[in-house]
């Protein structure tokens, strides 16, 4: 049999029961562990849900749809624009679509990346 020290040297290694670091581990809104990745958290798509480990609640991103649609919308507004104009307004130039296509893409995945996490109902 073994002792405490020995079975921990050993669970440690094989990586069974390893203690989550909380600098590598998100914490769960629902059971409040340390059981969700930083890489799990950071894959997650606005419109896709998280299972937590250790509780199974399904998380979500809190507002994620808003911020999906909402580009989504800046987007299409972007290429109605360039295409036809809009209200009158001339056609805005390609060089410039471009760069409000990097734009909102960009503010899309800072503000993706600052959602937290909330159970959903």
């Amino acid at each position: 049999m073994l002792t405490r020290k020995q079975a921990e040297a050993a669970d440690s290694a094989l990586l069974v029961g390893a203690k989550p670091v909380a600098g590598r581990m998100l914490r769960c809104p629902s059971c409040d562990a340390l059981s969700i990745s930083r890489q799990a958290r950071h894959s997650l798509h606005p419109l896709w849900n998280l299972q937590c480990p250790a509780c199974r609640a399904v998380l979500r991103l809190r507002r994620g749809r808003v911020v999906f649609f909402a580009s989504l919308a800046a987007l299409v507004l972007l290429t109605v624009s360039s295409l036809v104009g809009i209200g009158g307004l001339p056609k805005m130039p390609p060089a410039l679509i471009v760069v409000w296509v990097f734009i909102v893409v960009a503010w899309y995945r800072i503000l993706v990346g600052r959602l937290s996490l909330e159970t959903k109902r």
